[in-house]
């Protein structure tokens, strides 16, 4: 009975937790988008942002079931998201156009999350980078 009274304690505080707020926007992200824009900080403090060239197309194509298709030609783009296949956004409390982005890294077999901006018919992805960066992308589906 002793092991009981700890247990009841332990799962009434897990049922009281208020997570955070969840829901899946992957139709309003669903389709082909073109990256148009990248930036990164290269170190000393300064933010270089670089216009990206319609041909050769870089895209990801997100699916309203969570699959994830990545295809391009610059090694830090598809170093980030050609092993992404599936994927799961959800809203945050933070405000009404950012999102978590959330995918299973095969490589390192772990959970991990960006941001994902969506505003009309642009989208932002904020990978986790040492000292930021950011890819942008235009819908074209």
């Amino acid at each position: 009975m002793m092991h009981v009274a700890p247990l009841l304690v332990v799962l009434t505080i897990l049922t009281s937790c208020r997570s955070l707020p969840k829901g899946s926007i992957n139709a309003k992200i669903a389709g082909t988008w073109r990256l148009y824009e990248s930036g990164d900080a290269p170190g000393g403090g300064t933010y270089v942002v670089k216009s990206i060239r319609p041909v050769p197309a870089q895209t990801i194509t997100l699916s309203r079931n969570g699959r994830f298709k990545a295809e391009g030609s610059d090694p830090f783009f598809i170093s980030l998201y050609v092993p992404i296949q599936r994927y799961r956004a959800e809203k945050t409390p933070t405000t009404e156009n950012y999102f978590r982005f959330g995918y299973w890294d095969s490589k390192t077999r772990r959970l991990v999350y960006q941001g994902l901006t969506l505003k009309n018919d642009t989208l932002r992805l904020t990978p986790l980078c040492y000292e930021g960066c950011h890819f942008s992308f235009l819908r074209i589906d």
